[in-house]
């Protein structure tokens, strides 16, 4: 965080000569904004929405510029990490597209359902305690597939799946493994193509569950068939615990997809920027 200090006067005072005809005056207040740092988001938050219809996307292009600065740095200490924290990557994708996320706030949510669940989860054992979790997530707590906007990114942001309890496959698994990890249950990402799972490993095997389908058990047979329905040859990597990076990638990827489908250009572009230093197949 940078230590420079402001107050959201000097900030809303910064915004009024973005404008400013003398390119000198503006050189010096983006200057200024990016000595500040993130800090300085939520000052013109409150000033973009009290600006004109001409100073406003000016306002929002330093924004942008501040923010992105900020979640990239953040994304890359994450990333770089000799163990690549899940939670914090995951909630890095909202904190991008809503910049004045509470995460805390959120992440003590999360500490609230695994709460709920801890009761029935030490009922249980063995296997039982996986589908226990999967039962309090999808019935208890009202979690399910997107099924009718199944493309909505906001199916992709933690903050929105905890709000609105709707996500996609790999959404939906990461916050089971959230929870999994609160209640120190040995469950895990499975890395499937066209579909993400969760397993339970113990000594007596894995049980794989979909989270999607209202977290039901998927037997290895049934993920066999649907591979080579897909017209995918099945291979033993897909089956083994995913690491946090390639979920994260693959969470990545699947917004850069439809910032792409949906002509969100700028979107695209940050997005290839943040991914690209970790995934060979995309040139940023």
């Amino acid at each position: 965080m940078n230590d420079v200090p402001t107050s959201p006067g000097e900030v809303s005072a910064l915004a009024q000569l973005l404008d400013d005809p003398d390119a000198d005056v503006q050189a010096s207040v983006h200057a200024r904004l990016t000595e500040l740092g993130h800090q300085a988001v939520p000052a013109l938050l409150a000033a973009r929405d009290d600006a004109d219809a001409d100073l406003r996307p000016l306002i929002e292009d330093a924004i942008h510029d501040l923010h992105f600065d900020h979640v990239q740095q953040a994304w890359s200490l994450v990333m770089d990490a000799p163990a690549v924290n899940l939670e914090r990557g995951a909630f890095l994708f909202a904190l991008y597209r809503f910049p004045d996320l509470d995460i805390p706030s959120y992440r003590r949510r999360l500490d609230a359902f695994a709460d709920q669940a801890r009761p029935q989860i030490e009922r249980a054992s063995g296997v039982e305690r996986a589908f226990a979790l999967a039962d309090v997530m999808c019935n208890t707590l009202g979690f399910a597939g997107n099924e009718e906007h199944y493309y909505d990114p906001n199916n992709s942001y933690l903050n929105q799946v905890i709000d609105r309890r709707l996500g996609i496959p790999i959404s939906l698994s990461v916050i089971y493994l959230l929870l999994g990890n609160r209640l120190n249950l040995p469950v895990y990402g499975v890395n499937l193509p066209a579909h993400f799972l969760v397993k339970y490993v113990s000594d007596n095997g894995e049980v794989y569950l979909d989270l999607f389908n209202g977290g039901e058990y998927v037997s290895r047979e049934a993920c066999l068939r649907f591979l080579l329905k897909a017209g995918v040859k099945p291979r033993p990597a897909y089956f083994q615990a995913a690491d946090p990076k390639p979920i994260l990638l693959r969470m990545g990827r699947n917004l850069l997809a439809i910032a792409r489908e949906t002509d969100q250009t700028d979107m695209a572009q940050d997005l290839t920027t943040l991914l690209a230093p970790w995934d060979p197949s995309l040139d940023a």
